[in-house]
Order: structure tokens, then C-alpha cells, then sequence
């Protein structure tokens, strides 16, 4: 209802009710044709389950593990009629170099997109951690080389992290773009050298980010994402959520 009522067109699905597991969560198994009716009431969509998978470990049963489970979530996303699910790539392990953890990584994508491209599911893999440089990824989706892997674009991670300017994030892995993530924040002293802000009030170029989207013909999701479950003292969704659609909308109309 709040989401209709902001003129929201969706919602992306990361937990429901404090609960980061949507295998179990009872509002997508015994109550998913009530959840499904309601969502249609609305007239929302879900545009994405996001998964915790990740094949960063080193483990190789801890990996096939991770496909199983991403396996799982492409199940879900069919039966609720989801395009995508998202995954991580997602840090270079201390004892490993970087090119043993990327191979670990096309090796997982490629097992699950096996899997995804039966069910018509498209696997997301998120530029989050040390997978969020754009040179990174289009190495990794060069070797996966399949059309049921895709990239999620969290527009904030390569500008924030790497100082990539959007141009060159979309030159460099556009094509295979099929969602977006957004968020902004500001410089600072702490450890992690950044602090998340409302969405218009931090130092993100958004409008470059929209220009740069709009030279390669993106007709997706702009999907805010606002991790106040992470980040507990940052405001409440209740003022969050207005605002960026407020924002985005003034930005999608210059």
C-alpha cells in the first residue's frame, strides 16, 4: 500500500519482516497466491529476489552449496513470476590470489545460469565488493558468456569505491546491464570513508548516472535501495522512500 501509494511501479525483495531468508518467508511459500493477489491489487511488481549467494569461498562443497541455493531462489523467482535474482561475486580471500577467485566465481555463475535458463530466470551478479570495478566484471561476464547472467548496476559501489565516472562503467560493461540499484552518500573521516545520505543530499552525479542509462537505451528498474538494516542509524524508510521517488522523477523529467 505505502509502495502504490508513492507511485512506486515495484518492489525488489531482500527480507520481509527482519527475515533475510525468502525461501522461508511464509508471504512467498503458503501465502504466495495471496501475496501474488495482492501485489496485483496494487498493481506492483516484484522485479527482484536478492540472494545472499556468493562464490567467494574457497571451499569447493561450500561453493556447490551456494549454487544450490541459488538454484532454490531461481525456483522462487519462476513460481512468483520474477525476472531476476540477484547474487554476489564477492571478496578476494586472503590466502588466494584474485584470478583463483574470479575462475571460483565464472565457475559458479556459469552452474547456476544452467539452471536459471531452465526456468527463464536471469541471474544478477551485483557490482558489490571487490567485483564492483567495471573492468572486473566485464572480465567475468566475457568468460560466462551466457545470456542468462546479467549485471546488476549498483550505480554508487564503482563511483564511490573506484572513482569510475558512469560513462565509463556503462562503456565498459552496458551491454549486459539488466538492473540498477540506487543510493547516495557523502565522504567522511570514518573507517569506511563514506557515510550513506538521503537520496539528493550526498555526492553522487545522478544525473550523469541517468544520462549515461539513457545512452544505452535502459528501459529498466531504478531500484532504491536503503539499507537501514545494515546501517541502523541512518534515517527511517518512511522519509527515505518519498524522497527519492521525488527526486527521481524531477530527474527523469529534465
Amino acid at each position: 500500500q505505502t509502495a502504490r501509494a508513492l507511485a512506486y511501479d515495484g518492489v525488489e525483495l531482500r527480507l520481509i519482516a527482519g527475515n533475510m531468508d525468502l525461501l522461508s518467508a511464509p508471504e512467498l511459500t503458503v501465502e504466495r497466491e495471496q501475496t501474488l493477489a495482492s501485489m496485483r491489487a496494487a498493481q506492483l511488481e516484484i522485479c527482484c529476489l536478492d540472494s545472499s549467494v556468493r562464490f567467494d569461498e574457497p571451499s569447493a562443497s561450500t561453493r556447490a552449496e551456494q549454487v544450490h541455493l541459488g538454484e532454490r531462489y531461481t525456483d522462487l523467482a519462476h513460481a512468483l513470476g520474477v525476472p531476476f535474482v540477484r547474487v554476489f561475486g564477492d571478496t578476494f580471500a586472503k590466502a588466494h590470489s584474485p584470478s583463483l577467485v574470479v575462475h571460483w566465481v565464472v565457475d559458479g555463475l556459469r552452474r547456476l545460469a544452467a539452471h536459471a535458463a531452465a526456468k527463464g530466470v536471469t541471474v544478477l551478479l551485483e557490482s558489490h565488493g571487490d567485483f564492483s570495478r567495471a573492468d572486473l566484471l566485464c572480465e567475468v561476464m566475457q568468460r560466462v558468456d551466457t545470456p542468462a547472467v546479467g549485471i546488476l548496476w549498483d550505480v554508487h559501489h564503482p563511483w564511490r569505491f573506484h572513482g569510475e565516472a558512469p560513462q565509463q562503467t556503462v562503456a565498459t560493461i552496458g551491454r549486459w546491464i539488466r538492473h540498477t540499484h540506487w543510493k547516495d552518500s557523502v565522504r567522511t573521516q570514518e573507517e569506511r570513508g563514506y557515510r550513506y545520505v538521503l537520496f539528493g543530499q550526498g555526492e553522487l552525479p545522478a544525473r550523469e548516472f541517468i544520462g549515461a542509462l539513457q545512452t544505452m537505451r535502459y528501459d529498466g528498474w531504478l531500484s532504491f535501495e536503503w539499507e537501514k538494516q545494515w546501517h541502523p542509524t541512518i534515517e527511517p524508510p518512511e522519509v527515505a522512500f518519498p524522497l527519492f521517488i521525488e527526486k527521481l522523477r524531477a530527474l527523469l523529467a529534465e
